[in-house]
């Protein structure tokens, strides 16, 4: 038998364990970037709901005010109550 015939094959198997476990850990990161990631998007999404949301309102006021005076241009007794 060789210098390293009854190692070999724990060599080999121990190698094989160490780079399964540097995959596993190169997977557990690249996981938990995509969750980093994921959870930006999310955050972004979010104030750009908003955003919209609060111009929709902000929109909406505006709309209602020109209506509003619209009406007093058009009738100015009924706004002072004569």
């Amino acid at each position: 038998m060789t210098r390293y015939g009854r190692r070999l094959p724990t060599l080999v198997s121990n190698i094989a364990i160490a780079d399964l476990e540097v995959k596993a850990a190169s997977l557990e990161a690249s996981r938990a970037n995509l969750e980093r990631r994921r959870a930006e998007v999310e955050s972004q999404i979010r104030e750009e709901v908003l955003a919209l949301v609060l111009d929709y309102e902000a929109a909406g006021r505006q709309a209602a005010l020109v209506e509003s005076q619209e009406r007093q241009s058009q009738h100015p007794t009924a706004a002072s109550g004569n």
